[in-house]
């Protein structure tokens, strides 16, 4: 009998849901994050999307947004800490 940490990514692939599953716990994980380690920026940057490896974090202002390029290496860093190939790019823009 299988363990259910290994159905569920098997049901998740055989219905073609997989990818998006996958990027959606990378986009939460990166909220987490901010919400943990920045708490005073957090609530000005908000981790958008995952495609094609790209992260995309929207920045509410100009100062929200240069704060977010200048902890995009360390989302990177923690994000690719737990799956190496997630994640490629953190990419910060105004929404």
């Amino acid at each position: 009998m299988d363990h259910i940490s290994s159905l569920i990514p098997k049901v998740l692939r055989n219905r073609g849901l997989y990818d998006e599953a996958h990027a959606s716990m990378m986009v939460y994980r990166a909220k987490k994050w901010l919400l943990e380690t920045h708490p005073e920026i957090a609530a000005s940057l908000d981790p958008h999307a995952l495609k094609d490896g790209i992260l995309t974090v929207h920045a509410l202002h100009s100062i929200a947004q240069q704060e977010g390029t200048l902890l995009a290496p360390d989302l990177l860093l923690f994000l690719q800490s737990g799956d190496t190939n997630a994640v490629r790019e953190v990419r910060v823009s105004r929404k």
